[in-house]
C-alpha cells in the first residue's frame, strides 16, 4: 500500500497552502493513503481551501497535546515509523528543517520544497547554513524550487543537484478561461498581499510611480 505524508505549518489562506489544497485530488489518486501534518497551533475551523475528502488532515500539536517542538518532533518521528511512507513532502524551510531534524536515523525519504527565495532567509545566516546542511543528508532526495533563480542559489553541485523547478499550478474552471477577454476593463492595477518586506510592496510601487507618468489615468489599488 503506497503512502504519502505532506508536512506543512497550516492549511489556512496563503500561497503555499492553497498549492497543497489544488495538489490533493492529484495526490489521492497517485497513493493509497494520504495525509497532510500541520505542525503549527491550528484552531478549529483552520482549513481554509477545499482538501480532497480522501486527505487525512493530522494537527501535529492536538495530537501530541503540546505546541513544544521537542514533543511534536517526537511524536512526529514515531508517527512516521508506524507509518512507513513511500516519501514525506514538507513545505516550507522551516518545516522542512524540523521534519529532516525529526527523522534523522530513519532512513524516510523526504523531498523538501522551498517556497520562498533562499536569499532573503530572515533567520540568520547560521540557521541557514544549518538548514543547508541537513539538505546533503542522503535521506533528502529532492529540494524543490519554484524559479530557476531560487534554485541558483544553491552553488555546492551537491545540493543544486537535489534541486528542481516546479513552479506554481494555475487552477481554473474550463467555463471561465478567456473570460476576462470578453468584458470592459478600467484603467485599474490590482495587487493583492501582505503589508510586508517579503512581498516588496515598494518595488511594485515605485514601478506603478514610472508607468503612471507615460499612462496617468492609471489607478493603483
Amino acid at each position: 500500500m503506497s503512502k504519502l505524508i505532506v508536512c506543512t505549518g497550516t492549511l489556512s489562506s496563503g500561497g503555499a497552502e492553497r498549492v497543497l489544497s489544488i495538489l490533493s485530488k492529484s495526490f489521492a489518486d497517485a497513493f493509497d493513503e494520504v495525509e497532510y501534518v500541520m505542525w503549527l497551533d491550528a484552531k478549529s475551523g483552520d482549513v481554509f481551501y477545499k482538501i480532497d475528502s480522501r486527505v487525512k488532515i493530522i494537527r501535529l500539536c492536538k495530537a501530541c497535546g503540546s505546541t513544544n517542538i521537542l514533543k511534536r518532533s517526537w511524536w512526529f518521528r514515531k508517527h512516521i515509523i508506524a507509518q512507513k511512507p513511500d516519501i514525506v513532502l514538507s513545505f516550507m524551510v522551516m518545516i522542512n528543517f524540523s521534519v529532516i531534524a525529526s527523522l534523522i536515523g530513519t532512513g524516510v525519504k523526504i523531498i523538501a520544497a522551498e517556497r520562498n527565495d533562499p536569499k532573503f532567509f530572515h533567520h540568520g545566516k547560521i540557521l541557514r547554513y544549518m538548514i543547508n546542511k541537513s539538505y546533503m543528508l542522503n535521506n533528502v532526495k529532492g529540494i524543490l524550487m519554484q524559479t530557476e533563480k531560487n534554485r541558483s542559489y544553491f552553488t555546492s553541485n551537491k545540493l543544486y543537484n537535489k534541486t528542481s523547478v516546479i513552479c506554481n499550478p494555475i487552477s481554473m474552471p474550463k467555463e471561465i478561461v478567456g473570460s476576462a477577454l470578453k468584458v470592459g476593463k478600467k484603467d485599474i492595477i490590482v495587487s493583492v498581499g501582505r503589508l510586508t518586506k517579503q512581498k516588496q510592496q515598494n518595488v511594485m510601487i515605485n514601478a506603478f510611480a514610472k508607468f503612471h507618468t507615460k499612462y496617468p489615468n492609471y489607478k493603483l489599488i
